[in-house]
Parts: structure tokens; C-alpha cells; sequence
């Protein structure tokens, strides 16, 4: 179960076997479940989206903004001059999942040549993601904001947000910018992720009459 940063997960992943179907169906695997409606109002909201568009991602084209107003922030025009970055193109809160399978709320900035984890309040940079380290994106097909950055030279990172669509399309279309190669995108029900380098998981994406479930494997890197 995914719960609020500072509350007690109620069920987090532990496991050094290997998530294979035989396992699975063995009972083997340590796993962890949490249903959107189960989270409270503000996170199943997040959790409970709209259904996904048609079209593929290589089509919608949108149009980023700094919702925030952070590009004259000071600390964050300090943050990007040093590290040689001069644009905001999209800034708003965000939740991310982390590897307790707590929800934290974040900002994320996204300049002209990285993706930011920020602390909302001390605007403190928790994390600064290359865009170029980043391989792919994975998402699922159903109705949920859920998605994972993917870095193998580091750990990924599973975010959840309504702008989902607006905040993948921008991060390739940089990508493309600044490589002309295409950032992949995998659309799957079954994403797996690195939450480091030593620990590896699986989610399972579960549609029901009344929501997603998300079901959770782990084992450790080989």
C-alpha cells in the first residue's frame, strides 16, 4: 500500500527472489498491492485519472509552462546557471513514489537540459536528472498517472501526476532537441524499475470495475 510521506507503509517490498510466473503462482514472491481509492482524497485523486488518449505520444503536441513561475526565482535561476541551463519549460507539484512505497510530495522542474526532484517548501534540489541520462519512459495503458523515468547509470524514478502526457512529450521532445534520436516509450501493464542498484521491481497494472490496482514485486539485483 502506498502511503503518505511520514505515515508507515503498510506494506513494503522486501524480497531476493526472482519475480518469474512460477514463483508467482508459488506464493514465493513478496508483494505489495495498493488500490487508488485506498489513499485518501487527495491521493486518489491523483491516482484516478482520465482515460488515456488515443493518439499516439508522438503526436500530441503541447505546449509546456512554468506553472509555478520559478524562472525568476532566485535559487532557481542560481540552480540552472550552474549547471549551464538558462530555461524553465515546465514547473508544478508532483508526487513521486519512493522505494518505502511512500507518496512525497515534490516540485519538478524541467529545463532545457534536466528534470529536477525539489523540496516544495525549502525549494532544496533532491535530485537533478540529466535528460540525457534518461533511457525511457514506461507507462501503463490504463487509467492512472503513473510513470517511470528510467536512468540505468543511477536509480529511476516513479512519479504521479494529472500532466503525465504534457510532462512525457516534453522530456522527449528535449531529448530529441538536444540527441535527434527518439527517447523510447514502453506502454505496458507490467513496468518493471530499479528503485537502486541493488534492488529491482515489478509492478503490475490490474484494471477492475473499481480502479487500477497496482500490484508490487521485488528481488534484488543479480
Amino acid at each position: 500500500m502506498v502511503s503518505r510521506e511520514g505515515t508507515p507503509a503498510r506494506c513494503i517490498v522486501e524480497t531476493t527472489s526472482a519475480f518469474d510466473e512460477t514463483e508467482k503462482n508459488n506464493g514465493s514472491i513478496s508483494e505489495s498491492r495498493f488500490h487508488s481509492p485506498e489513499l485518501g482524497s487527495d491521493i486518489a485523486e491523483t491516482l484516478r485519472v482520465k482515460e488515456r488518449r488515443p493518439k499516439s505520444i508522438a503526436l500530441i503536441m503541447v505546449e509546456a509552462g512554468d506553472r509555478l513561475k520559478l524562472k525568476e526565482h532566485p535559487k532557481i535561476t542560481t540552480l540552472l546557471a550552474k549547471n549551464g541551463e538558462s530555461c524553465v519549460y515546465f514547473s508544478h507539484t508532483i508526487a513521486k513514489i519512493n522505494r518505502q512505497n511512500k507518496i512525497q510530495e515534490r516540485l519538478i522542474v524541467i529545463s532545457d537540459g534536466a528534470v529536477y526532484n525539489i523540496h516544495k517548501d525549502s525549494y532544496k534540489v533532491k535530485r537533478r536528472i540529466p535528460i540525457s541520462s534518461i533511457s525511457h519512459i514506461s507507462t501503463s495503458r490504463l487509467r492512472d498517472n503513473i510513470f517511470v523515468l528510467h536512468v540505468p547509470t543511477e536509480y529511476d524514478y516513479v512519479y504521479v501526476s494529472e500532466d503525465k502526457m504534457e510532462i512525457m512529450t516534453l522530456i522527449q521532445k528535449i531529448h530529441h532537441q538536444a540527441t535527434h534520436q527518439e527517447m523510447p516509450l514502453f506502454v505496458d501493464n507490467v513496468i518493471t524499475f530499479c528503485t537502486d542498484r541493488a534492488q529491482v521491481r515489478k509492478m503490475e497494472f490490474i484494471d477492475s470495475p473499481d480502479g487500477v490496482f497496482i500490484q508490487v514485486y521485488g528481488r534484488k539485483a543479480k
